[in-house]
């Protein structure tokens, strides 16, 4: 099956995160997803479940468009159109 979508999960470091490492930056692995009907699901379940206190914003390529989601409440998100990012390059679709 084709990727439909990808989703990278992004943590911005805090003091503590810089204390602990010395690595620049620490990249989450990307999920891929083959049905677009989960994309929804997937962006709830790590803004509000899993990664409430672990992601503050999702880069997410749906549609050949780049998109950063970010909560905008406790149980609400939003979702702005992008055109550049510095780690777009590992949420890009493949052409196929």
């Amino acid at each position: 099956m084709a990727i439909v979508a990808k989703i990278l999960p992004v943590k911005y470091k805090n003091y503590f995160d810089w204390v602990k490492t010395y690595d620049v930056k620490t990249v989450s692995p990307v999920i891929e997803l083959t049905d677009g009907a989960k994309i929804k699901d997937t962006i709830i379940e790590l803004l509000f479940t899993k990664g409430k206190t672990m992601f503050d914003y999702l880069l997410v390529t749906f549609d050949s468009k780049i998109y950063i989601v970010e909560r905008d409440g406790d149980s609400s998100y939003c979702k702005r159109d992008i055109t550049y990012h510095p780690m777009m390059n590992l949420v890009k679709l493949s052409v196929g």
